[in-house]
């Protein structure tokens, strides 16, 4: 009997540990037109961040755009939203703090950033990589759009 408590223990444990985080995601609508990686008006840039699947696909990851939270990100996920054109500092929580990227932007231009997970001590760490268009656009075909704005966090 004690041999059976520890099987179920040690599969419902795995179950638990490779369990996929959820977030709130958009329409599949709004994720198609998404998907068509229309170019922001002159005074605005677009950000498409994104996280493709790979380790920590039970982990959320929270994401900042110039000190402010946007949102947090999920396994095979991305989300869209527009900044003033300039300086940007992206940060995603890490396991012993954030890793951020600096990007410069241009009104009228999408760039195109990719989240993704390592092994840690604890927790798997967040890293952030600037990603070409092509590339990125390919991933994102793949993934779900989050609708950040269920986290009532704006940025202007």
């Amino acid at each position: 009997m004690i041999k059976k408590i520890v099987t179920l223990s040690i599969m419902l444990s795995g179950l638990y540990l490779s369990g996929c985080a959820s977030v709130p995601l958009a329409s599949i609508e709004e994720d198609k037109s998404k998907k068509e990686f229309r170019l922001p008006n002159d005074d605005v840039s677009g950000l498409y961040i994104y996280r493709k699947a790979n380790l920590g696909m039970a982990l959320k990851k929270t994401v900042r755009i110039n000190g402010k939270e946007i949102c947090e990100t999920a396994d095979s996920s991305y989300f869209y939203l527009t900044v003033s054109p300039g300086q940007h500092l992206i940060e995603t929580e890490s396991e012993f703090g954030y890793n951020d990227a600096e990007l410069d932007t241009v009104g009228g231009e999408n760039y195109y950033i990719k989240q993704w997970l390592r092994p840690g001590v604890f927790v798997g760490g967040a890293h952030l990589s600037i990603m070409e268009k092509e590339q990125a656009q390919k991933d994102i075909q793949k993934l779900k759009l989050i609708d950040i704005t269920k986290y009532n966090k704006a940025i202007k």
